[in-house]
């Protein structure tokens, strides 16, 4: 059974759904620690499922 999380300390954060049909609220601040290279994308819960969410969402915001 996968774990629930309260994510109220966490907030402001991305809700996407990936393609298996998993929900993600992922925090932007764990986002913006990705970019600045102190965290790595293997620190993402589910990564191939969530990098491929968040591609698809980017490409459809560039059409």
């Amino acid at each position: 059974m996968p774990t629930v999380t309260n994510i109220d300390d966490h907030r402001p954060h991305l809700s996407l759904q990936t393609l298996d049909g998993n929900a993600h609220a992922i925090p932007v601040a764990m986002f913006q620690r990705i970019a600045d290279g102190i965290l790595s994308v293997d620190d993402i819960d589910d990564r191939d499922q969530v990098l491929r969410a968040v591609i698809k969402d980017w490409l459809e915001t560039l059409e």
